[in-house]
């Protein structure tokens, strides 16, 4: 009978001991989450010049790029989708795990043409995604929106906790909205020497990083000499007195800027100065051709005087690029 109880009773601690004797190992809580992207608040706050200024460029797509990275700001989670434009909302679903403390959510808003896997074009490169210290978003080619969403950017961030079930982001503009003016164009056809074309330059940030919280911080990968802008060509709108040009612009607090006119091959600058942008405000940088002064200011285009009509720029063609080459050989001091 003894040897019946202590039979029993060794089972029984061997079955205990497996158990909660192992090691005791810690518990893994695991939750499902929802973040939902909403992009039309990126071009709420700003006023269009013309209506379909505020449209997609010609075949392309809004990018949406949803980062999660944990405590130690490593990468946890990513996902990307095409939307159709910025009125359209998106929703992603991941996991998260309690033993990685807090979260922090990057969405990010560029434009491109092609597949998420291969886009042939892109506004905005997205790259370094694996560490937040590490990830960069690097506005290509130059600031030109072409008449449309093109080079408009957005971005949110914010902390998620684990105990969050869902989570909604308004994205916020990254970038500045600038209408470019050129006044009485024609205003020195007839002189000796005629203007060919005249420039409005800038040297602007180019590059938009995050820090481990999730502010922006914005800087420029170009040296001194390299500049962006825009240009008319008097002899290519005949038919216009007034033209305007729309760029979208990371902000910065002391962006130089100034005019440029080519005779031939004799140029000039005017209105050396600088200028603080700010993400979200709307701005205006105004060529009198007549006298060659550029003021720039905050303020909505066509409000602060009665002008002709404005007519766009012609032979702006995102596709290839041609004429943005030709002006950064001309913008660079």
């Amino acid at each position: 009978m003894k040897t019946n109880i202590f039979f029993h009773t060794a089972v029984v601690f061997a079955v205990l001991s497996c158990l909660f004797g192992c090691a005791n190992p810690e518990v893994e809580l695991r939750k499902g989450t929802e973040i939902q992207i909403r992009p039309s608040t990126v071009l709420s706050g700003f006023t269009p010049f013309a209506s379909d200024n505020f449209e997609m460029y010609d075949d392309s797509h809004l990018r949406i790029t949803c980062l999660l990275y944990d405590k130690t700001g490593n990468l946890a989670y990513q996902d990307q989708a095409l939307l159709d434009n910025f009125n359209q909302d998106i929703s992603f679903h991941t996991t998260l795990d309690e033993n990685n403390g807090d979260y922090t959510i990057i969405a990010l808003a560029t434009c491109i043409m092609g597949t998420l896997s291969s886009p042939t074009l892109e506004a905005y490169s997205i790259s370094g995604t694996g560490s937040l210290d590490q990830l960069c978003v690097k506005q290509e080619y130059d600031g030109n929106s072409y008449y449309s969403t093109w080079s408009v950017m957005g971005y949110a961030s914010q902390t998620l906790s684990f105990d969050c079930t869902a989570v909604s982001l308004n994205l916020k503009p990254a970038t500045s909205l600038v209408y470019m003016q050129w006044k009485d164009i024609h205003v020195h056809d007839r002189d000796v020497f005629p203007i060919d074309e005249y420039y409005i330059i800038y040297h602007p940030n180019n590059v938009l990083q995050f820090t481990h919280d999730g502010t922006p911080k914005y800087s420029s990968s170009l040296s001194a000499s390299q500049n962006r802008g825009d240009y008319v060509n008097p002899a290519k709108n005949m038919s216009s007195t007034n033209i305007y040009a729309m760029h979208n612009i990371f902000p910065g607090s002391s962006v130089k800027l100034f005019a440029r006119t080519f005779s031939g091959n004799d140029r000039a600058d005017y209105s050396n100065q600088k200028f603080t942008l700010v993400s979200g405000h709307q701005y205006v940088f105004s060529l009198d051709c007549a006298t060659f002064k550029l003021t720039p200011y905050e303020g909505i285009l066509g409000t602060r005087a009665l002008i002709d009509e404005l007519k766009p720029t012609g032979g702006n063609s995102l596709p290839s690029f041609q004429h943005i080459d030709f002006s950064q050989k001309q913008l660079n001091n």
